[in-house]
């Protein structure tokens, strides 16, 4: 039985951090990685959890895009951060 992938992003728009929850019932390694809109990567995230928290640090604000992979699984979303 293949469980579908689900992920939730909050807060977004966020000021300091967003917090992103996913499903991952098998604790596979998977790759997040948050691309700017000109696709360059400005962050990059290995774990093999259910959580990760991306803190604003460095980050001007904007719209950034937000890809998660893990074996079969690709999925994108945007991500927003303001003043």
């Amino acid at each position: 039985m293949v469980i579908p992938f689900t992920w939730n992003i909050y807060p977004n728009p966020f000021l300091e951090y967003t917090i992103v929850n996913f499903s991952n019932p098998a604790n596979h390694l998977f790759v997040l990685k948050l691309f700017d809109l000109s696709g360059k990567i400005v962050r990059e995230y290995k774990s093999d959890s259910n959580q990760i928290i991306i803190r604003k640090q460095s980050l001007a604000e904007g719209f950034y895009v937000l890809q998660f992979i893990s074996d079969n699984i690709s999925q994108k979303d945007m991500v927003i951060i303001s003043k």
